[in-house]
């Protein structure tokens, strides 16, 4: 299978290509934030447990809704590789099936109803950039993928905002993420290139705010 055959690929394809990608052998221990600011330590040293992998690729699942027009359940599976791609596949109210993707450097979607019929279908440069962006950004899931080994530069503006730089392919990223006293991520947010208004003008557009209560957790 050539690079340019991504949108061919089956979900096991993907799971080789981006679960089976360079690994480390080390387990995260205190010294992998050693010359960080003190509430970027505070984070890492919360969601990442000492002894964990330095896991660089995940495979997620999740349901919820998603508004196409108006508000349908979906279920769907992700496979992830900050640094790297991505595929996220999915069913919307059990009729609309497809995906959105990324990897090396092309991104694209296609969705279809019943299987037959186009409902969106996109690729392209504009589209690879912006799928880059969301690719990058959806590393706060495996925060493994994020220490500082991994080329991820942070920064604090204070206490309770802290940033993530890197780059997916040649796409800045640029995660700021408010953090909470005890370490917790509550919400996160970046700027992804896009035309969400379909006005035929693409530039950078803040994301949505993504937002999590982990309190009770």
């Amino acid at each position: 299978m050539g690079d340019q055959d991504h949108a061919g690929w089956s979900l096991a394809d993907w799971r080789h290509r981006l679960r089976n990608g360079p690994a480390t052998a080390d387990a995260f221990t205190s010294a992998e934030l050693e010359g960080l600011d003190d509430p970027v330590r505070a984070h890492l040293g919360r969601v990442i447990l000492p002894g964990v992998p330095l896991t660089q690729g995940a495979e997620l699942t999740m349901r919820g809704s998603i508004k196409i027009g108006r508000w349908l359940p979906f279920r769907a599976r992700q496979i992830l590789r900050p640094h790297d791609g991505f595929i996220w596949a999915a069913r919307v109210a059990g009729v609309i099936a497809g995906s959105d993707r990324y990897l090396d450097g092309i991104g694209g979607m296609q969705w279809k109803l019943a299987g037959l019929v186009n409902v969106a279908e996109a690729d392209g440069p504009d589209v690879s950039r912006s799928a880059a962006g969301r690719c990058g950004a959806e590393g706060i899931w495996l925060p493994t993928a994020l220490l500082p080994r991994f080329g991820v530069r942070w920064s604090a503006q204070d206490s309770n905002h802290i940033t993530a730089h890197y780059l997916v392919g040649d796409t800045p990223i640029e995660a700021r993420c408010q953090v909470g006293p005890d370490g917790h991520l509550r919400s996160v947010t970046f700027e992804r290139w896009g035309d969400p208004d379909q006005t035929g003008q693409w530039g950078w557009q803040v994301g949505p705010r993504c937002q999590s209560d982990l309190n009770s957790r």
